[in-house]
Order: C-alpha cells, then sequence, then structure tokens
C-alpha cells in the first residue's frame, strides 16, 4: 500500500508541474500550432531516461522513490492523452499535416530524447552514482530497471 502513496504524492506533484506550464496558452508556438505538450513530452522523456539509467546503479535508492518519481512524477507529467487529444484538435481542424507532423515529431523526438537522456544519465557522468567497481546492468529495460508497483505484505 505504501508504493501507491509514494506514486500518489509524485502524480499530484507532476500533474501540477504540468498544469502551471500548460496554463498560459501558446507558450511555445511553431506556425501558429501550440507546442507546449509536445515540449513538455520530450522534455519529461528525455529527464525521465536519464533519471532511470542514472539511478539504475544506486543500490540504496528507495523502491517508493523510484516510483515516485519515475512511475508517479513523470507518469502524470507526460501523458500520451494528452498528446492524442492534440492530435485529434488538429484533425478535427481539418490539419491534416499538422497531425501528420506532430505525431511523427512527437514519436520520433520522443523516442530519441528518451535514448539521449538515458545516455546522458548512464554514460557522461551527469549522475553518478557508486564507485568504480560498481556493477551496471546493461540497457534501461533490464529486469528491474523500469519501477512497476507491487504490492506489499501487510506488516503485523
Amino acid at each position: 500500500m505504501k508504493n501507491y502513496l509514494y506514486v500518489f504524492i509524485g502524480g499530484a506533484a507532476g500533474g501540477l508541474l504540468r498544469a502551471m506550464t500548460v496554463r498560459s496558452e501558446n507558450l511555445f508556438t511553431v506556425g501558429g500550432m501550440d507546442c507546449t505538450i509536445l515540449l513538455i513530452n520530450l522534455l519529461g522523456a528525455f529527464l525521465l531516461g536519464m533519471f532511470l539509467s542514472g539511478t539504475q546503479r544506486f543500490e540504496s535508492m528507495s523502491p517508493g522513490l523510484r516510483l515516485a518519481v519515475a512511475v508517479g512524477f513523470f507518469g502524470s507529467f507526460t501523458t500520451f492523452s494528452t498528446l492524442a487529444m492534440e492530435a485529434a484538435g488538429l484533425l478535427e481542424a481539418g490539419n491534416i499535416q499538422g497531425l501528420i507532423l506532430y505525431v511523427l515529431v512527437s514519436c520520433i523526438a520522443g523516442l530519441a530524447a528518451a535514448a539521449l537522456g538515458h545516455w546522458a544519465g548512464k554514460g557522461t557522468g551527469l549522475i553518478r552514482f557508486g564507485g568504480a567497481g560498481s556493477k551496471v546492468r546493461r540497457g534501461i529495460l533490464s529486469r528491474g530497471a523500469v519501477p512497476v508497483p507491487v504490492e506489499e505484505e501487510d506488516e503485523e
């Protein structure tokens, strides 16, 4: 139950930050199209990749903290549903070229941002945990790298 509380707290912080960021309309526009959600999603993908790879070998980090940041904070800061609604709005407006561009850029640049963040977190010393002899697992998707809430046994 405690893990769900961590996700809840992280989610509240991420959702609040996103709401504060998109509050001012047309914060980032390109060709008359608001790109705020796109930039939030790209930034979130980069930072999540950096966080997960940078903390992967930090064995003393609380699993609850990893859940709060990775699942809670970044899960609510970046959302696929918002991306889908932006795309649906472009479709409804008849902007097919904008729709295709938005979806392609979101997917390709999002993947690139996550990969760049993963690389930055593990190899450049931006986040350095452990000593020279610490063991490093290969790949961000290796077993246990992406935190998932698990049921805890009831404490007696």
